[in-house]
């Protein structure tokens, strides 16, 4: 897949949600080059939990305005995060036991979150635009 880079077409209307897909797609864009330009073991696995730890942290925030607001499909949304936090997570398994095709992975990544961003977020988009979240 290579990189991907931002479209404003992506965006949500949220600020807070848009400013962090834009920021979790830079990480899989800088695991890409890493992995690419075979930056070492080391090196990747530091982007890897670059991207775990940022993973996490965009989840539950956008999690706890769902719950903050009422969202109705709360419940869905959390356990599409949950798949793919766990994908994450298989991610760094492979990679530390030398997974030799991190390139695939990184772009089945990539390719759920602006699939995601598009599909499922932008769902919650109206709903979170009614309450006056921007």
């Amino acid at each position: 897949m290579g990189q991907q880079t931002w479209d404003e077409g992506f965006r949500l209307g949220i600020r807070k949600i848009d400013d962090e897909h834009a920021t979790f797609l830079n990480i899989l864009n800088s695991l890409e080059d890493a992995v690419s330009q075979g930056r070492g073991k080391t090196e990747v696995g530091k982007t890897i939990d670059e991207l775990m730890l940022y993973a996490y942290n965009h989840f539950s925030g956008e999690e706890q305005m769902m719950r903050d607001y009422g969202y109705p499909d709360y419940e869905r949304h959390k356990k599409i995060h949950e798949a793919a936090t766990g994908k994450i997570l298989e991610f760094a398994d492979q990679h530390q036991a030398g997974f030799p095709d991190a390139s695939q992975m990184i772009s089945a990544l990539t390719d759920w979150l602006i699939k995601h961003i598009q599909g499922t977020d932008k769902k919650y988009a109206p709903f979170f635009a009614a309450k006056g979240v921007v």
